[in-house]
């Protein structure tokens, strides 16, 4: 997931274990990454038939600048 982040230019500034919070310059940047996390989980999903699917959740909310 960390590496979804970077690439559009994301900082995590808090981890809760198994979520984590990100910044981002715009609001464009963060719809890239929460795309590329859900695409990392379908990724690991199709490499793990036979366990249970993970599922990921992504919010996103615009600062008042």
């Amino acid at each position: 997931m960390r590496e979804a982040l970077a690439a559009p230019d994301g900082t995590e500034v808090k981890s809760t274990g198994d979520g984590l919070m990100a910044v981002f310059s715009s609001a464009s940047d963060a719809a890239y990454a929460a795309v590329a996390m859900q695409r990392v989980v379908e990724r690991l999903n199709r490499r793990r038939p036979d366990e249970a699917s993970s599922r990921s959740d992504v919010g996103l909310i615009k600062g008042a600048n």
